[in-house]
């Protein structure tokens, strides 16, 4: 991710583990952002199967450039929302 007026950015949580990393570029250095959660399915219908929910138990990076990883609404879910806030030294 380069830091070019990033904002808002949509990652997807492994429906397989409890922990997902992302590579994230910033400042021409790589940082890795971790993820821990609980993924659990939940029914939908006959006709669409399952979909999988997350709640996000804890969030942080391996670089000290980031502040802080805060954790917005712990819940995932199939509606698009604000979850992470990444605070980052300018």
């Amino acid at each position: 991710m380069q830091g070019n007026g990033i904002k808002v950015m949509g990652l997807e949580l492994r429906p397989d583990t409890n922990l997902t990393a992302y590579l994230m570029l910033y400042h021409d250095q790589i940082d890795t952002l971790y993820i821990q959660h609980t993924p659990r399915q939940q029914f939908i219908s006959l006709a669409c199967g399952c979909a999988v929910y997350h709640t996000i138990t804890a969030a942080w990076s391996s670089d000290p450039r980031v502040d802080s990883v805060s954790i917005i609404n712990a819940a995932v879910e199939a509606i698009v929302q604000d979850n992470l806030c990444i605070h980052l030294h300018e």
